[in-house]
């Protein structure tokens, strides 16, 4: 993957940077390596901007800089003992934007494609190998559902957008998707039916089974966007919220387990939707551990699980406000329109397929500031912006 094995310093550099937009949970057990961790992440994300604006990219991240500030000031005014945290957390879904634009800035980018993509590769390896042996267990006697990225759940927002970078940048490189990204989809999958995560189970069925879809009817591709996900879970969240109609289909709910108010969410949803309007302008900031419990009137003891709004849209707004919201909607508006007058190539709809999938998941476990997405959107818009443009 890593041509000859041979990199320049400028793809090191590049292959740090794309090492540091993951956080691996087995380094957050270790308060100091966590530490270090973030201030090299801190580090990176400086020198990503740096080199942004020596390519005259400014443009390209503004907004995302923009977000990132907006979520400093909120945590700031409202929650400033969160501000080492909120700091870490926007160095690293800058850094993973910015990663996308230089990828595709100046010259060399097959080259600094080759680096993306084999680090993808090896953190998805070492999700699925970790898992297979039991890492979380033995060596550091977690339950088995604490995965490589943490658990479960909140590693398939991790997981997504990895797949999705992975397939997609081979494509790009080679023009189709390889055996190698099936063996890998498939390892993954395995992994996780012998965890019996359902989540990922489900997430990784519908990227194959949305990618056929797409890829053998392209009128569907006009409807694989954003906005069409955002209202799909606007529509959710109003029927739920507002309507009850989570009660029309109380015999299955209650068939799966997860009962009519599935599993906490909808009283979550609830008291969120309340919370949001106390600062609704530029939102709450970060909320640390148990935060976000007394913020909705709960008790974190008796609820440690409800440690967020379980919706994206509800998380952004509870976070940086209807401010952040506007701000992630252009953003993303921003990144799709440059990708959709390249829809017929596979990269582009790969990336796509990702995107409208992580929103989807978002419905029900809103993981905003997750820095794999931010990099998949960056190569969603950089893509085709250099496919206009000659190397420098």
């Amino acid at each position: 993957m890593l041509k000859n094995y041979k990199c320049s310093p400028a793809q090191i550099v590049l292959l740090l940077m794309c090492v540091f937009v993951v956080r691996p949970y087995y380094v957050q057990i270790f308060s100091a390596a966590n530490d270090i961790w973030a201030y090299l992440t801190l580090l990176f994300a400086a020198a990503s901007c740096v080199l942004a604006f020596v390519y005259r990219k400014e443009k390209e991240i503004g907004l995302v800089l923009i977000f990132a500030i907006i979520y400093i000031i909120a945590t700031l005014l409202n929650e400033s003992h969160n501000i080492l945290s909120v700091v870490s957390t926007v160095c690293q879904i800058v850094l993973g934007f910015n990663i996308g634009v230089l990828a595709f800035s100046g010259e060399c980018v097959d080259k600094k494609v080759d680096v993306i993509r084999f680090v993808t590769t090896i953190y998805l390896y070492l999700y699925i190998i970790c898992g297979f042996l039991d890492v979380s267990v033995r060596f550091f006697g977690q339950y088995d559902t604490i995965t490589f990225f943490g658990y479960d759940n909140y590693a398939a927002f991790i997981v997504l957008p990895l797949m999705a970078i992975k397939w997609s940048l081979d494509s790009y490189q080679t023009g189709c998707v390889l055996k190698r990204d099936w063996l890998c989809w498939g390892l993954c999958l395995l992994y996780n039916l012998k965890l019996r995560s359902f989540t990922i189970i489900a997430v990784l069925c519908l990227f194959v089974v949305v990618y056929l879809f797409v890829r053998y009817f392209r009128e569907i591709r006009k409807i694989i966007k954003p906005w069409v996900a955002f209202v799909l879970i606007v529509l959710f969240l109003v029927g739920i919220v507002r309507f009850q109609m989570q009660y029309l289909a109380a015999g299955i709910l209650e068939a799966l387990g997860k009962g009519v108010t599935l599993n906490s969410r909808t009283w979550i949803w609830d008291r969120t939707i309340t919370a949001i309007f106390q600062r609704p302008i530029l939102g709450q900031g970060y909320l640390s551990e148990g935060s976000f419990q007394w913020l909705i009137n709960i008790d974190p003891a008796d609820h440690p699980a409800a440690s967020h709004g379980h919706n994206i849209i509800l998380d952004i707004l509870i976070c940086t406000g209807f401010v952040g919201l506007i701000c992630f909607g252009i953003l993303l508006f921003q990144q799709v329109r440059a990708a959709r007058k390249h829809l017929a190539n596979k990269e582009i709809y790969l990336l796509l397929t990702g995107l409208f999938l992580f929103l989807l998941l978002g419905t029900f476990d809103g993981y905003p500031f997750i820095a794999t997405f931010y990099l998949m959107i960056s190569l969603l818009g950089s893509i085709p912006r250099y496919d206009k443009k000659e190397e420098v």
